[in-house]
């Protein structure tokens, strides 16, 4: 191929969607319906896709080598494989080439699960191994915490321990699995993220992760073994992550909170101090109802009640159960045990 040729290609690929959008019909491209008659022209305005892509969805072509796909429903391409697997394997790494897009199309259809996320990878950042020695736990977790707290808070953090085979080889699926668990959390996954939100960010670090990880095996030392391997995660810009929490940013400015407040919305410290006062109001309830309760049983059995000062655990339980049932049974109302 020419240099002016391939000039020409770069050209195309990198042309903006909308002017390859402008290509004369092509009734190939286009499935028949009933008798045979065309259908309507696919609907390329949708939204470009990077999950819950379903049968309906249609394939946007970015290069010429993909041209046979343009405007073609995906569930149109499964119905004519022998192999669907095979294809969706094929469309998912000519989508990680840049060579195609799903994009919405008319209607929803039925679902279809693509092995892996469709954005832009999640790129690795720090890498660090720490090694405990004559470290303590708490000392060991502190010094984690600290090395993590210097990341941005635009990254994933992630941690794990380094573990080898007597071949001296390290245990590829084992730090993978590790590093993909350790990632739950408020910072990594804040309390807006949910749902489906949650699970593409989920399979986006895995991905990454690992990508990342077979990439690079050889280089770990078995001198690490048992070390602890913190490795950060850049969010790309088309993260779903950024559009729900923009959202997110947007409905807390709306309800007047500062930038503060709503900076602890995203990492979570603001439903913990929620949670811990929802607690602690449970906990103040419960005493309460458990006092009442125990104010109406000492009025009308005195005795009995005196009795029970000095009895504990499940003595205390079973003589406490019994006064509430006598006290049902001779007033007709039913007291709270807590």
């Amino acid at each position: 191929m020419s240099r002016h040729h391939s000039a020409a290609a770069r050209q195309h690929e990198d042309a903006p969607r909308s002017a390859l959008s402008r290509r004369p019909f092509d009734e190939t491209k286009v499935r028949r319906g009933f008798h045979g008659r065309f259908g309507e022209k696919p609907d390329l305005d949708g939204e470009v896709k990077v999950a819950g892509i379903n049968r309906n969805d249609v394939i946007d072509s970015l290069s010429e080598t993909s041209d046979k796909l343009h405007g073609r429903r995906l569930g149109d391409i499964l119905d004519a494989a022998d192999d669907e697997e095979a294809v969706l394997r094929n469309l998912v790494a000519r989508h990680k080439r840049g060579e195609i897009q799903f994009r919405e199309g008319g209607g929803k259809g039925e679902a279809v699960d693509l092995p892996g996320y469709l954005g832009k990878p999640y790129q690795p950042g720090t890498e660090e191994i720490f090694h405990q020695g004559d470290m303590d736990d708490d000392a060991f977790e502190d010094l984690l915490e600290r090395q993590s707290g210097k990341i941005g808070s635009s990254q994933i953090v992630m941690q794990a321990q380094l573990h080898f085979t007597r071949s001296g080889k390290l245990d590829v699926d084992s730090l993978i699995d590790d590093l993909s668990l350790s990632m739950h959390g408020h910072r990594n996954q804040p309390v807006f993220m949910r749902g489906e939100l949650g699970e593409i960010e989920q399979t986006a670090v895995r991905d990454a992760i690992t990508a990342h990880v077979e990439a690079n095996a050889r280089y770990f030392d078995k001198a690490d073994q048992g070390a602890t391997y913190l490795i950060s995660l850049q969010r790309p810009d088309d993260a779903p992550y950024w559009k729900a929490r923009a959202s997110a940013e947007t409905a807390f400015r709306r309800q007047g909170l500062s930038e503060r407040d709503i900076e602890r919305e995203m990492d979570g410290s603001a439903e913990e101090a929620r949670d811990k006062v929802r607690a602690e109001a449970a906990a103040a309830a419960r005493n309460k109802t458990y006092g009442g309760t125990n104010d109406a049983l000492k009025a009308r059995f005195p005795a009995e009640f005196a009795a029970m000062e000095h009895l504990q655990n499940r003595e205390l339980f079973i003589a406490r159960s019994k006064l509430l049932k006598r006290y049902q049974t001779e007033t007709g109302e039913e007291l709270p045990y807590m």
